[in-house]
């Protein structure tokens, strides 16, 4: 969603503190390997400049997401 123009128009839209990260491993593949649940830095990266924060706090305010929503 992230890698097109459309769809980081729509992520930055969306509330901050209701977005959680995914990658479409084993099915994306990124530069000819297929990527794995940990590989969210460049959503990270592209979110923090989305939201106009740095990397730390996207990724803080992201795990605080997912502790609200596992929480519930």
């Amino acid at each position: 969603m992230l890698c097109r123009r459309k769809g980081r128009a729509l992520t930055a839209l969306m509330p901050a503190n209701r977005v959680l990260t995914e990658t479409d491993g084993p099915f994306g593949i990124v530069s000819g390997k297929p990527l794995r649940p940990g590989a969210c830095a460049g959503a990270i990266r592209v979110l923090s400049e989305l939201w106009q924060l740095d990397a730390p706090t996207t990724q803080r305010t992201i795990v605080a997401s997912l502790r609200e929503l596992t929480t519930l």
